[in-house]
């Protein structure tokens, strides 16, 4: 039995069944969510980052530049996403 908080991440769309976006939903839900300040926005500044380095970061999710560095703030934003659901 797992006795302390824990995060599964699911790739490939298997979190689909379990009511959490995928693909594009999943970009859409966390640059909507940092551009009108929401949860994640303030889980984001809870964890120091900057007002403009989460408004840039959104900007480049929703802009589509898929680098290796956006791909692993996406990956962090999932996990921080899946915590406070």
């Amino acid at each position: 039995m797992i006795k302390k908080p824990t995060v599964f991440i699911l790739g490939a769309g298997a979190s689909i069944p379990y009511g959490y976006p995928s693909g594009e939903a999943l970009v859409n839900e966390i640059v909507s969510e940092l551009l009108v300040q929401g949860t994640l926005f303030k889980i984001c500044r809870e964890l120091e980052f900057t007002e403009p380095q989460i408004i840039s970061f959104a900007e480049k999710l929703r802009s589509e530049e898929h680098t290796s560095e956006l791909q692993s703030h996406s990956f962090i934003s999932y996990a921080v996403f899946c915590l406070k659901k």
